[in-house]
């Protein structure tokens, strides 16, 4: 039973982190060049704040 609990918490895990990384890459994809830029950008400056 707990073994089963614990495959089920990774799965769920895992298919989360995969949803966040698709939901990323769809979000780039759509965007223009230019706003392709920009989102990276705010990612560089947004990533030492975080730290």
């Amino acid at each position: 039973m707990l073994y089963t609990h614990r495959k089920h918490i990774i799965l769920s895990s895992i298919i989360k982190i995969l949803s966040q990384i698709t939901k990323f890459y769809l979000i780039s994809f759509f965007k223009s060049p230019k706003e392709r830029i920009t989102f990276t950008n705010y990612h560089q400056i947004s990533s030492p704040i975080s730290i």
